[in-house]
């Protein structure tokens, strides 16, 4: 346990890592340690592998329940993250980041009538509507209550997540017809952004990127199909964050000859195979 944290923490967590996973009657302490260094090595699925493991050791702890939903929801598994955060609950039904972090899946998830009912369970619990005014104000949003969403949002701490709870503030504000507000709100969350120069700089290499590779294409000849003529050839649905992509691929799914494949970079996989976008007129 003492190894894995010294390499964790002198930033060697993938060494940590090859150790191997404990025995299943290991202390909790190691599972503990190794969780820690599968975080910080990126290796989610390792990590939620580490978190279920404690959950079976100490079923009665719901911070442990909260970390396996956390660790599920970093690799999208919805369902399973629910499932860990209702478990943190249901032995602390007061507990704020569980419900909080349950409301944000079911938000994302577009399960709105479980986020209601999640939000009337927590005032029947004892908890105030300014402890979870995020949740309560992206109701209110998705409801189409913009000017009640805005009321709610008045009571969110910004200083808490400055990046996001700003945006939200910001979206907030311009559905309600804040104008004023929302720039105001939405100039607060670029200033927080962490190494905010450096993103601009990466943001300004990409633009020229793009004018470059538009340049390129102008010039290119039409290229042929590689769809055989017996498979339809795939669709792209494009839109900006919370247009109602996900809710058009939820009922897209619902077609037994339509799959769905959500915000997966194949066209980047594909240009990374053949050499850059730019090679693609040589391709056979």
């Amino acid at each position: 346990m003492i190894l894995i944290r010294a390499l964790t923490d002198g930033g060697r967590a993938s060494e940590a890592l090859d150790l191997g996973m404990p025995a299943a009657n290991a202390p909790v302490e190691l599972w503990h340690a190794r969780a820690e260094a599968a975080f910080a090595a990126g290796e989610r699925d390792v990590e939620a592998e580490c978190w279920q493991a404690l959950c079976s050791a100490r079923p009665m702890d719901p911070l442990l329940w909260i970390n396996f939903g956390r660790s599920l929801l970093a690799q999208d598994r919805f369902d399973e993250a629910v499932n860990a955060y209702r478990r943190a609950l249901a032995l602390a039904p007061r507990h704020i980041a569980a419900t909080h972090e349950l409301g944000l899946t079911l938000e994302r998830t577009n399960q709105l009538g479980r986020l209601s009912e999640l939000l009337r369970d927590s005032l029947r619990a004892g908890v105030p509507k300014g402890q979870l005014a995020e949740l309560w104000a992206l109701r209110e949003l998705r409801r189409g209550r913009p000017d009640k969403a805005w009321r709610m949002a008045q009571s969110i701490n910004s200083a808490l997540d400055p990046v996001r709870l700003n945006g939200l503030k910001a979206r907030i504000s311009a559905a309600a017809g804040k104008v004023d507000e929302a720039f105001a709100a939405a100039e607060e969350m670029n200033r927080s952004v962490p190494d905010r120069e450096s993103w601009r700089a990466r943001a300004r290499a990409y633009r020229r990127e793009l004018r470059q590779l538009d340049a390129e294409m102008a010039g290119w000849p039409e290229l042929p199909s590689l769809v055989p003529a017996d498979r339809p050839s795939p669709a792209f649905l494009v839109g900006f964050p919370r247009s109602g992509t996900t809710l058009a691929d939820t009922f897209l799914m619902g077609h037994p000859r339509v799959w769905v494949i959500e915000e997966v970079a194949m066209l980047d996989c594909a240009a990374e195979m053949i050499g850059g976008l730019a090679a693609l007129p040589s391709q056979s």
